[in-house]
């Protein structure tokens, strides 16, 4: 799913400014969460509340992998909780 709305683009990268936006962000590929182990430890690491366990989401590229959370956020993403990456062709 690309992204063009300018207000979703800035809550992806607070603190860029306007300029430097991009005018869409488009996806590298899909990957599926299946849950962070953290239960409780670290739990200020835990994406658990931001995804659905299961479903499939976009990812992104800017300096690293990153995915939107069903609150509109960025979050890189901790390998411990998503399945392997279907890189776009």
């Amino acid at each position: 799913m690309t992204i063009t709305d300018k207000s979703a683009i800035k809550k992806l990268f607070p603190g860029l400014p306007d300029g430097v936006l991009p005018q869409e962000v488009k996806p590298v590929g899909l990957c599926e969460f299946k849950g962070d182990k953290f239960n409780g430890r670290l739990i200020s690491w835990s994406v658990n509340d931001k995804f659905i366990k299961g479903e499939t989401y976009p990812v992104y590229d800017r300096e690293g992998l990153f995915v939107v959370g069903n609150d509109g956020k960025s979050y890189k993403m901790v390998p411990i909780a998503w399945t392997k990456i279907i890189f776009n062709d």
